[in-house]
């Protein structure tokens, strides 16, 4: 019980009090000129060095990064038509960068990056419901989406308020992209008795893009809600002072 009540303590401290950056991540002075080439640089190895958590900062463990959010997609008509459901989404590949660029606007408020994947595996729970040229579909498997060389673009707007005396960022309203250079798609025992699943997943590997751009309309809304509360955890801790020279 008294350790239980010294930890609730020691957590309680940490996160009312101002933390400095993570000592793992590299800070960037404002006056340089190549800050944004520096912050691009500090970006990608703070997202590689997340194989572990940081508990301390609320920033999770990125290899595999698993989220208890869902997705739900729906499309169709009276012919072909399919509710969708996306679980237990777990994804492996995001510390695995091959390169990130990032400019911020002290004046604008504003952060931008582009993060270029090696691959991104994403896997997951997967129900639907509906037909597919009036062959009903009512099934509950397991799915695999693999993305190869993705480039992630995310927009931060920020907005900056006081706490304690300090200043601090709070990231808002962002926007999220994504293109790559293909993608291949496996979907388990859409159909019963094994029937056109070979078909549908060989037409979906041959259609990606189509595909992709379909996914686009919902999935950034998960994407930019999960960044978004990653970035904000860091940034709830570490005030504004603190995380880049020259201010």
């Amino acid at each position: 019980m008294i350790i239980r009540v010294l930890c609730v303590f020691v957590l309680s401290v940490t996160w009312c009090t101002a933390l400095n950056l993570p000592s793992s991540f590299k800070k960037c002075d404002l006056r340089a000129s190549d800050f944004d080439q520096c912050l691009s640089n500090a970006i990608q190895d703070a997202i590689q060095h997340l194989k572990e958590p940081l508990l301390e900062y609320g920033l999770p463990q990125l290899e595999p990064f698993q989220t208890p959010k869902e997705v739900i997609l729906e499309y169709g008509n009276e012919t072909t038509g399919i509710r969708q459901k996306y679980s237990n989404l777990k994804i492996t590949g995001f510390t695995k960068i091959e390169k990130t660029s990032a400019r911020f606007s002290l004046e604008r408020k504003s952060l931008n990056v582009n993060i270029t994947f090696t691959n991104i595996l994403y896997e997951s729970d997967y129900g639907a419901r509906g037909r597919f040229i009036y062959l009903p579909i009512d099934v509950s498997t397991t799915t695999a989406i693999n993305l190869k060389r993705p480039t992630l673009r995310i927009v931060f707007n920020l907005e900056e308020y006081e706490k304690e005396n300090l200043k601090y960022f709070k990231a808002r309203g962002g926007s999220f992209r994504m293109k790559m250079k293909n993608a291949t798609f496996d979907f388990k025992n859409i159909f019963k008795k094994g029937c056109l699943n070979k078909e549908l997943n060989d037409m979906m590997n041959e259609k990606w893009e189509n595909i992709l751009d379909y996914f686009q309309e919902t999935f950034p809304e998960l994407w930019i809600s999960v960044f978004e509360w990653m970035f904000n955890n860091l940034l709830e801790k570490v005030p504004v002072s603190e995380l880049f020279d020259g201010l």
